[in-house]
């Protein structure tokens, strides 16, 4: 993190791993850093959403693919966690 702390694909990594790692507190705040860094970044939404979904926040997962497919309505990924999740 010390050599790129602008960089916000450096959080999204991190939080990817985090999530391969099942550690998801950690994961969400990686991913929400990247947001912060970069509120464009859909897949970061995505993947903010799978770790809170994770961690029984089924709501605030839906929003974040919500939100993620705002940002890219292609984002078949986010489309399917948001069916799997059936929140609506």
């Amino acid at each position: 993190r010390g050599q790129a702390p602008y960089n916000p694909e450096i959080p999204a990594e991190i939080g990817k791993v985090l999530m391969d790692e099942q550690q998801y507190d950690g994961a969400v705040d990686e991913l929400s850093r990247a947001i912060a860094m970069n509120p464009r970044n859909a897949l970061a939404f995505n993947n903010r959403g799978v770790a809170l979904a994770a961690l029984g926040q089924a709501h605030a997962a839906a929003m974040d693919f919500e939100h993620a497919l705002r940002l890219d309505p292609h984002l078949a990924e986010a489309r399917e966690n948001l069916k799997r999740l059936g929140v609506r």
